[in-house]
């Protein structure tokens, strides 16, 4: 995923250079926080506000820090391999699992979760707050968060468990897998 497409979510997640560390240019946004080349709007991606503070003030303040295409792309996140984790939690749905199977998966699971959640939250950011496949999204996302707190008790709700996971880590690579929706034109004169 390039730096244009990678969505605004993703970029505020990628780990800047420390503030203090910058020249003023990289600090304002005119040139790359990592390699320092100056910025025009064509080469610049935008990596979200971030808040810093300084020993000359008492709260927290805030820069916008910008990088190059370049160097923004090189730290981007790895795409999810969603087939690989379908066929982990297909795994755990499809047989009888001895409970030191299904705490070895569950411990699995959760690393996969931990990386699908903030994938599918990306992949849902630019949609309407009112459309009905980011709600569906945020609906499961908030399931599978409910999932990775709860800790089972005994062999019996080990296995349960696993289960659990590996269905949220179904539901959640659909969200991923499945095609954006087309939208319709907006009328002359709507907002968009």
């Amino acid at each position: 995923m390039t730096a244009p497409t990678l969505p605004l979510s993703a970029r505020r997640r990628i780990p800047v250079p420390d503030r203090a560390r910058l020249t003023g240019e990289q600090r304002h946004g005119t040139a790359c926080v990592w390699c320092a080349v100056v910025l025009s709007p064509e080469t610049a991606a935008d990596l979200g506000h971030r808040p810093y503070t300084t020993p000359s003030v008492d709260y927290v303040l805030t820069w916008w820090p910008r990088g190059c295409r370049a160097c923004v792309a090189a730290r981007a996140p790895l795409p999810v391999d969603t087939a690989t984790m379908r066929a982990m939690a297909r795994r755990a749905l499809d047989d009888d699992l001895p409970a030191a199977v299904a705490a070895s998966l569950a411990v699995m699971y959760r690393g996969m979760l931990r990386e699908l959640v903030p994938a599918v939250r990306d992949a849902v950011d630019d949609l309407p707050y009112e459309d009905a496949d980011r709600s569906a999204a945020e609906a499961d996302v908030h399931r599978a968060l409910g999932d990775l707190d709860h800790r089972p008790r005994g062999p019996g709700a080990e296995a349960a468990h696993a289960l659990s996971l590996a269905h949220a880590l179904l539901v959640l690579t659909d969200h991923l897998d499945q095609p954006a929706p087309a939208r319709p034109p907006a009328a002359p004169g709507t907002p968009t």
